[in-house]
């Protein structure tokens, strides 16, 4: 592999034409809200919708789920999902940070690829359960995922 110095770093900062174009015509979406009261409503919708909607059923066949709590830095403690096969392997470790803009979401959204995770290729699976913003302001996510990582 080419040896890549800091020289051609900006080049990578550089957005393809096409991908731009497409940004300047695509539809906006409405940005997150900046008041925590309405973050929270909007966070408890996004719970209502997901029970509503159809359960998407997961074959857990040799997947064992337990709960783990990861004491971070500054001495709280979050939660981390564990899946690893029922019987005991000398597979990989993967951790998994679940989506949502580091503002919503949660280890479950996560399930599906765990799982898969634990089936595919016998690995052992921490879905951690970081802390969002605004209540939480940067880099307090990023910090919990490193302290996830050096927990593991």
């Amino acid at each position: 592999m080419a040896h890549l110095d800091s020289s051609s770093w900006p080049s990578y900062a550089e957005i393809d034409p096409e991908y731009k174009k497409f940004l300047e015509t695509a539809p906006r979406s409405d940005p997150l809200p900046s008041d925590p009261s309405r973050l929270t409503a909007m966070r408890v919708n996004m719970m209502m919708m997901q029970r509503k909607a159809p359960v998407q059923q997961i074959d857990r066949t040799g997947v064992a789920q337990t709960r783990d709590w990861i004491i971070c830095r500054d001495g709280h403690s979050i939660p981390a999902a564990v899946y690893k096969p029922r019987t005991p392997t000398s597979g990989p470790m993967a951790v998994l940070f679940h989506g949502g803009g580091f503002v919503v979401g949660d280890p479950e959204m996560e399930a599906p690829a765990a799982v898969e995770l634990v089936q595919n290729h016998s690995a052992t699976v921490i879905s951690v359960d970081y802390r969002v913003a605004p209540e939480n302001p940067y880099p307090q996510a990023v910090n919990d995922g490193l302290d996830a990582l050096i927990w593991v």
